[in-house]
């Protein structure tokens, strides 16, 4: 159990400055003592103790702290890489490895003091010349736990080792000495309690001899070879706890509460924790404010765990134009929320923090300063527009506007950066009367009652509940007044919701009650003609979103993220990018609810001053796709489809279904061109959550209509689709086209990730070298390189609706498409749900339609008991017909003769007399064995396993049953009971039944049979037996060697028996 004073929230409140700690463990041979010596033999190990100690220490440390370890016995030990090196940030990921590190701790054998404390000075002091920022207004220190006496011969050499590290440092280090066990508070000789206080004293001869062991004198340390001057501090008066035999609860509670030693907290301002991971809510930040008393002094913590996207609302969701955003910056100058960030609604392995200048470069010095120390101010600099690709021409005037969070300990503030051509087209809410203020449905759906909403409206479609003949819309965050009232009418089903909003006579005044930004309601009347345009069910789904933060959908919806924003989603961000074109996006990645789909996205202007006004998006099957190219491509037989970041969307005249893959996979020789004229282009970005670099690349023909290659056999066109952000490239592969034209590297990991990345084709891969330093948690290459983007969500739906209806209990069913009776296979195929039905009874009148329809069945059925080739062939077809006719009992029912018999096979086809589809109950009826009048049984083939039992033969070694019978006439009774309990326990399944039993020879057969398990699973399962492990049959006293196992079907139970013929 780990207590509140244990955790870092409680300690990062309670002592708020930052620590730069080493923990130093003795792991000697005597740490294998139990508890209480020899003679308590069954308690815990000191070991243990010692190791539930320490990790109780790394559990109070912040990410704002630094922490490092050192085990030691003969030769001290950290852990491998960078802390092996220096203390590291106390991360989740690096407080991981320490915690592993700690586990590895085990009793070895002598006790070296100096070595140990070399160690940790030199973590120490590593760490301080790589980060000197981190060790100013700090609380560095080492704890020293130790259960025995130093093997050095001269305690001299110990002290040496301390004055060396300590003027190294300047003489900052406090050293808190923790002695246990009872040879410590029991020594007879009073140096090795002696030696830890002068270690914990470092000479400030403030701290007395503990214990009354040395009479209360004070102790000076001696001269030594690097302290000529006695009677100066070796460092800070630290502290000495001695112990006797303790258990672990004990040695935890002094060892983690070691930050009580420093002054605490007086200050009454929140302290916000570095966020953590919590299942469900993303990033979480603890909120604490150290509790007084009446007289002014501490004694405890209050805190409250928040949602870092809910504590900072405004700021995530704060847009400004096209471009304009907003980050915040935390203390010590780490960024916590930064739209190149991870939402913080994201669930991640391990959360990253950067400083300021390592997301956003292009910071003076002077800005990067007065926002870490809290100060206001503003910056103007040419940057990268977010999203956007930041080479020369990419770059765009923009203002940093920052200011300080007021009653937060330690420096937070608020960032953001507004572009001047955003300033430019802002323009005030103009009112916009246009008749009476359109009616709408907010996505909501669930809170509407019966009398909105008739349940007859909805259906499902793409594991989605959707309102078949209405759009419904929604409203981003920043469109209210206030974001956070988007929480109270997203989720409040009681107060006030957007059903009873609606019916207000213009914009301004729906705006005003709504409290949502009239330039939104302005965007519900401009919309509304969409309702006269999207009837058609051409397409998977139709929507828009605006500059506004306005998003509409048809056929309704609802979404499953209420914080969601169009402006956010990537159909919105790759149009506004490319204004001119239609974009084209393959959602093959991230997926949508259930299918895979292209999206096709163009921006609509403002009619007034030509500004964006948003963007509109349909979503098609990749069906629908192919179809649209194939009819633009009737005869371009080896043409691919690419978009401008390079990825294959499949192949022209077919089914588009390809894996998602890059030119560089499918089209090597292609690439390695494409790359050596420059209209592939390698970009390389820097990855803030992996720690890493990633290598894509973007295809532009440089305002080229088309780039033709004829050397030869290197053949190939590339060509631009007009107004698209699409390419056709058509290429015939053959081993010609590699002979000396270089191919692309394909493996996971580049293999040349710097400014000479043209000169090697590679698949998009990820940059070995990385570029985070994880002792420090930071970005070691920033320059040069753009931060990689967010990966942006695609809106999704929630799967099921609680629809507030009284009394209504009506299943939503199948959305059915609107195919059109009269229409050519390409027109069908364009339509969403609608195939082209052009085969059997369709071949003459081919139709468009939901399911072609399943009006005909081939039928097999078996006759296991008989050979029909003896029988006459007049009369047998006519008897089945009849048969069958009876037993289905439908006049729509029907057989297409003639017949054809084989000799254990009668094979049909089964049709419905009006075309409809097969029932599924006819399939049912014929799956059942019946008999003719002759008594010939017929099994459907597909089923007939079912209606047979399972033949079981085991094979013996040096047996005859049939010779041993003669002499025991009990042999076969007793032989039933064995195999049948032989079977019981090799199957272990009560359902299974054993009849029959035969042994003769050297076999023993037997019949199984099983009510719940299906035959061929059963048949299965015996078969995979392994004859060493079974059990083996008792033969009165004699355990009898199987040495085979056969399993087959068995029609006997099929079969009638002619008693005249036995």
């Amino acid at each position: 159990m780990i207590f509140c004073v244990f955790r870092d929230w409680y300690v990062f409140t309670a002592s708020p400055k930052k620590k730069n700690v080493v923990i130093v463990v003795d792991e000697s041979g005597s740490m294998s003592i139990p508890n209480g010596g020899f003679k308590h033999p069954n308690t815990t190990l000191r070991v243990d103790i010692a190791k539930d100690a320490a990790r109780t220490v790394l559990e109070t440390f912040s990410p704002t702290d630094h922490v490092g370890v050192v085990a030691f016995s003969n030769e001290p030990r950290s852990p491998s890489g960078c802390l092996g090196s220096q203390i590291a940030r106390a991360t989740v990921e690096n407080k991981k490895i320490i915690h592993e590190f700690i586990d590895s701790i085990k009793p070895k054998k002598d006790t070296y003091y100096g070595k140990a404390f070399k160690s940790a000075f030199r973590l120490l002091r590593e760490a301080k010349q790589q980060t000197p920022e981190q060790f100013e207004n700090s609380l560095d220190m080492i704890l020293f736990l130790t259960d025995g006496t130093p093997s050095e011969s001269n305690i001299n050499s110990i002290l040496e080792e301390i004055v060396q590290g300590q003027d190294s440092l300047n003489n900052t280090i406090k050293i808190f000495v923790y002695g246990f066990g009872q040879e410590i508070l029991n020594s007879k000789s009073q140096s090795k309690t002696d030696l830890l206080l002068m270690i914990a004293d470092q000479n400030n001869q403030n701290m007395s001899s503990m214990f009354g062991i040395a009479g209360g004198k004070q102790l000076q340390w001696p001269q030594l070879s690097n302290l000529p001057d006695t009677s100066k501090p070796i460092g800070p008066v630290g502290n000495l706890t001695i112990l006797p035999d303790v258990d672990t609860e004990q040695l935890r509670n002094v060892m983690g509460t070691y930050y009580t030693k420093f002054p605490m907290s007086q200050h009454t301002d929140y302290s916000i924790s570095l966020p953590h991971i919590e299942d469900k809510l993303g990033l979480v930040t603890t909120l604490g404010i150290p509790t007084l008393d009446k007289g002014g002094n501490f004694f405890g913590v209050t805190g409250i765990d928040l949602s870092l996207l809910l504590m900072f609302y405004e700021v995530v969701h704060f847009r400004q134009g096209q471009h304009g955003y907003g980050f915040v910056v935390g203390n010590s100058g780490k960024i916590l929320v930064h739209p190149y960030m991870p939402n913080p609604q994201q669930q991640m392995e391990q959360p990253r923090f950067y400083e300021i200048d390592q997301i956003e470069p292009v910071l003076s010095d002077e800005s990067v300063f007065n926002i870490t120390n809290g100060l206001p101010g503003h910056f103007y600099s040419k940057i990268a527009a977010l999203w956007k690709t930041p080479d020369v021409q990419g770059t765009k005037p923009a203002t940093y506007y920052y200011k300080p969070i007021s009653h937060f300990h330690g420096n937070y503030s608020v960032v953001l950066v507004i572009f001047d051509e955003d300033m430019e087209e802002l323009r005030a809410d103009e009112d916009i009367e246009k008749g009476e203020f359109p009616s709408f449905i907010y996505h909501r759906m669930d809170l509407y009652d019966n009398d909105t909403l008739s349940i007859a409206g909805f259906c499902t479609r793409d594991n989605s509940v959707v309102l078949k003949n209405n759009a419904t819309v929604k409203f981003a965050p920043s469109v209210y007044s206030n974001p956070v009232k988007s929480l109270e009418y997203e989720q409040n089903n009681k107060n006030r919701s957007y059903p009873f909003y609606q019916h207000y006579r213009n914009a301004r005044l729906f705006s005003k009650n709504a409290d949502i930004h009239q330039s939104a309601s302005n965007d519900i009347v401009l919309t509304d003609i969409t309702g006269q345009v999207w009837t058609q069910d051409d397409m998977i789904w139709r929507y828009l979103g605006t500059e506004n933060g306005f998003f509409k959908i048809f056929p309704g919806t609802m979404l499953s993220d209420i914080h969601y924003d169009p402006r956010d989603d990537i159909w919105y961000r790759k149009a506004a990018e490319n204004p001119d074109k239609y974009v084209f996006i393959d959602m093959e990645t991230p997926k949508q609810n259930s299918s895979t789909f292209v999206t096709m996205a163009k921006v609509f202007y403002q009619t007034s001053n030509g500004s964006v006004s948003g963007v509109v998006a349909a979503d098609m099957s990749r069906r629908q796709f192919s179809t649209i190219l194939t009819n633009m491509m009737t005869f371009c037989l080896h043409c691919y489809i690419l978009d401008d970041a390079g990825y294959v969307f499949g192949q022209a005249n077919s089914s588009m279904d390809l894996t998602r893959a890059h030119i560089t996979q499918i089209a090597g020789p292609v690439s390695f061109l494409l790359l050596k004229q420059g209209f592939l282009k390698p970009e390389v970005c820097m990855d803030a959550t992996s720690g890493g670099k990633r290598l894509t690349y973007r295809l532009d023909l440089g305002g080229r209509w088309s780039s033709i290659r004829k050397v030869g056999c290197h053949d190939y066109t590339l060509m631009a689709i007009n107004n698209t952000n699409l390419y056709l490239l058509s290429y015939q592969p053959d081993n010609c086209f590699s002979l000396d034209v270089g191919t692309c590297n394909c493996q996971e990991k580049c293999l040349l990730c710097n400014n000479q990345m043209d000169s090697m084709c590679q698949c998009p891969c990820t940059c070995v070298n990385r570029t985070i330093d994880n002792c420090n948690s930071s970005l070691t290459m920033t320059r040069g390189y753009a931060p990689c983007r967010e990966s942006l969500r695609h809106w999704k739906t929630v799967k099921t609706i609680n629809l507030h209806q009284s009394n209504v209990s009506v299943k939503i069913t199948e959305c059915q498409p609107q195919c059109p009776s009269f229409q050519t296979e390409k027109g069908c195929l364009l339509m969403s749900g609608c195939t082209w039905c052009s085969t059997g009874f369709y071949s003459h009148i081919p139709i468009c339609t939901q399911t072609c329809p399943k009006d005909r069945i081939e039928i097999y059925m078996k006759a296991p008991c008989h050979n029909l080739t003896e029988h006459s062939h007049q009369y047998l077809p006519l008897e089945v017909q009849k048969l069958l006719q009876s037993i289905v009992n439908d006049s729509n029912f029907g057989i297409s003769l003639p017949m054809i018999i084989k000799q254990d096979m009668i094979n049909f086809t089964i049709s419905t007399r009006d075309r409809t589809s097969i029932s599924n109950s006819w399939t049912k009826m014929l799956s059942k064995p019946f008999y003719t009048k002759d008594n010939i049984v017929f099994v459907n083939q597909h089923t007939m396993n079912e209606f047979t039992l399972l033949k079981l033969t085991l094979a013996f070694n040096n047996v005859n049953f049939t010779k041993e019978f003669e002499t025991e006439l009990t042999m076969r009774e007793y032989i039933d009971v064995q195999v049948k309990e032989f079977i019981s326990q090799a199957l272990n399944d009560g359902s299974v039944t054993v009849s029959n039993v035969w042994p003769e020879q050297n076999e023993i057969s037997c019949m199984l049979n099983t009510s719940t398990t299906n035959k061929t699973v059963l048949m299965q399962q015996t078969q995979t037996w392994n004859i060493s492990t079974l059990p083996r049959i008792d033969v009165f006293g004699r355990k009898l060697l199987l040495v085979n196992i056969s399993v087959e079907h068995s029609y006997n139970t099929l079969c009638h028996v002619n008693c005249h013929q036995m």
